[in-house]
């Protein structure tokens, strides 16, 4: 079975905390997310739904309706260190850290393989 080929990106300190760094490997273009000091998620960017560049979306805040004991909705709130990929072309929100479609979660980001060793951040396409 083919594992690919470890592609080195960069320094991990160069990254933008939770936006996206395209990088094209061939004919893929992938984004490179750090998501804490010494962690990132890397997905294809191709959204399931109709093939748009999710990566170049936006990443938000995750937020939840407030519902009180009656089912009414009394506001909103963000759930602390959670983030989404907002596609661009139709909006839907893509966990950051697990690629799983917060509307839909059969449709999910095709993750890369992922390390960082010695400040060097390295993919396996």
């Amino acid at each position: 079975m083919d594992r690919g080929r470890e592609y080195v990106i960069g320094q991990i300190g160069e990254l933008p905390l939770r936006k996206p760094v395209l990088v094209r490997i061939g004919d893929r273009v992938i984004g490179v997310y750090r998501v804490a000091e010494k962690e990132v998620r890397v997905y294809e960017n191709l959204c399931p739904h109709l093939g748009g560049p999710v990566c170049q979306g936006e990443v938000v805040e995750w937020a939840e309706e407030v519902v009180a004991p009656t089912g009414e909705v009394v506001g909103q709130r963000v759930v602390p260190d959670r983030w989404h990929i907002v596609c661009p072309w139709h909006g839907l929100e893509f966990d950051l850290d697990t690629g799983r479609c917060v509307a839909d979660p059969r449709l999910h980001l095709r993750p890369y393989p992922s390390r960082v060793e010695g400040g060097v951040v390295y993919v396996r396409v």
